[in-house]
């Protein structure tokens, strides 16, 4: 299904890594878009038309036939079960002579293998149909509703044929078979990796650190080897056409320099302004006398303009290469504060140094 395949661009970190236990597999994916779709059985068919009674849509539903289908707005699904919500724009209208009942705001709820549609008539919630044997696949990152038999409820039925002035409606009259395709807005991230190849320009983060006697260590699960600092990704989610959203990493860097202060820094790839444009630090509180920041302080601007986003829509696996991080002023300002080097002011971080790129391998649930 080549149109619900995943363009993602993302965006990590690289001078604040958190720590952050792996995401459980089975987390419910926020939905956006889609399509259910409902095959009238020919026996409902025939029962309406024959009764005299028509079926018709609006707002962005369609009956064509047989087939219903209505749009997915919002919503939550489980790609891995198939359980969630899934709510609608448009609405139905059933009409029998100059009486008609509209039923709007449907809502499709799953558990992986039964629920129920349910709609508002009259400002008054209506469970229209109870829903089984419901089958669900993956389809790449996403996953597909199908094979869901729709009969019509008790309730539905006297609702119906009251306000109609019909005998059409029958609880437990099989409706037909109903199928959804949701498209995700984020995708849950539950592993992954992230390589940090850091910038030997003139003038770079790396270069200062050097040139201010500063040691960076990896802790906390992350290494270094080939000249680059390796972390694990403990979850999070994603966007699918956009930047949007968070990365948790698993590890840090630790700063030192002899006879100054010792500055742990635990991250994430964050989304805080609708983009990834910023990554989040928590950083730990130094020794006395020493200055500190608050936790959860923005410390780096990131760049997505040279970077490349490809996906493995089979393997559910995203691939993000050539992100530019930069420390931005409250980095600059803190580092300045801790690790000053007044003999030379010339090698005083800046808003702006480049920190280094990132490669991210992204695993999807």
């Amino acid at each position: 299904m080549n149109q619900r395949k995943l363009a993602v661009g993302v965006a990590a970190t690289a001078a604040a890594l958190l720590a952050a236990p792996p995401v459980a597999f089975g987390a419910a994916d926020p939905i956006n878009d889609g399509t259910t779709t409902i095959e009238l059985a020919n026996g409902f068919a025939s029962r309406l038309a024959n009764k005299g009674v028509g079926l018709s849509a609006a707002g962005g539903a369609a009956v064509n036939g047989t087939t219903v289908t209505a749009p997915i707005h919002r919503g939550q699904m489980d790609p891995t079960n198939g359980a969630g919500t899934l709510r609608h724009d448009g609405s139905l209208t059933f009409k029998h002579g100059k009486k008609h009942v509209t039923v709007r705001r449907l809502s499709v709820e799953l558990d992986g293998s039964s629920g129920s549609l349910s709609g508002t008539v009259h400002r008054a919630r209506l469970k229209l149909f109870r829903l089984s044997g419901e089958s669900s696949a993956r389809d790449g990152f996403f996953v597909d509703i199908g094979d869901v038999d729709a009969e019509l409820t008790a309730k539905a039925a006297s609702t119906l044929n009251g306000a109609l002035g019909t005998n059409a409606f029958q609880d437990g009259a099989a409706v037909g078979t109903l199928a959804s395709e949701p498209i995700a807005r984020t995708v849950t991230i539950t592993g992954g990796t992230v390589d940090l190849t850091p910038s030997g320009a003139p003038n770079s983060f790396a270069a200062k650190t050097l040139m201010n006697g500063i040691t960076i260590t990896p802790i906390r699960g992350a290494s270094a080897s080939g000249g680059q600092f390796h972390f694990n990704v403990g979850g999070g989610h994603i966007s699918l056409s956009g930047l949007i959203g968070r990365v948790r990493l698993v590890g840090g860097l630790r700063l030192t320099k002899s006879g100054a202060c010792t500055t742990d820094q635990y991250g994430l790839i964050n989304d805080q302004s609708g983009l990834f444009t910023s990554a989040i630090a928590d950083i730990q509180a130094p020794p006395s006398g020493c200055p500190g920041l608050q936790p959860r302080a923005a410390i780096a601007d990131l760049d997505m303009s040279g970077a490349t986003t490809t996906d493995d829509y089979g393997a559910r696996e995203i691939t993000v290469d050539g992100e530019t991080q930069s420390i931005n002023g409250l980095a600059a300002l803190l580092l300045n504060q801790v690790y000053s080097n007044d003999s030379n002011p010339s090698n005083d971080f800046a808003a702006g140094d480049v920190v280094g790129t990132i490669t991210m391998t992204l695993q999807a649930q």
